[in-house]
């Protein structure tokens, strides 16, 4: 009995995760402009996960600032932030991706993920570029 309890209350948290996610791309949609600002390995692993999926299209190169600390200022436009969120989101529950991948995996998208849930108006009207800090600076 109490491994079935379990595996409920298992179930519900999932679903309960699930509902979340959805509701968070939801609103990622309606954003227009952000800017990632990570670090440069950062930077790698989440756009190599993205270009594996169909809607994305990366920046160019001369859109993408670079600082002497190996950090990053990425514009990510409309439809990548939901991409960047979905491909997080499924390294997060994959059983057959690496420690490593999950930890950054899991990073990106808690920034992505909290910056969005507390976007204000002008985020959403496209009036201001949104910034999703996933790396700060040593």
């Amino acid at each position: 009995k109490l491994s079935a309890a379990r595996e409920a209350r298992a179930r519900e948290e999932r679903h309960a995760a699930e509902r979340s996610f959805e509701l968070t791309l939801g609103k990622a949609a309606s954003i227009r402009f952000s800017a990632f600002i990570c670090h440069r390995d950062t930077w790698r692993l989440a756009d190599s996960w993205a270009r594996k999926r169909s809607t994305y299209r990366p920046p160019a190169a001369s859109e993408v600032l670079e600082f002497p600390n190996d950090m990053r200022v990425i514009p990510v436009f409309g439809l990548n932030l939901v991409t960047f969120l979905s491909a997080t989101w499924d390294i997060g529950i994959s059983q057959s991706a690496n420690a490593a991948d999950n930890a950054v995996a899991g990073r990106v998208f808690t920034a992505i993920t909290e910056a969005v849930n507390s976007a204000s108006p002008e985020y959403m009207n496209g009036t201001a570029v949104m910034p999703i800090v996933i790396d700060t600076a040593r």
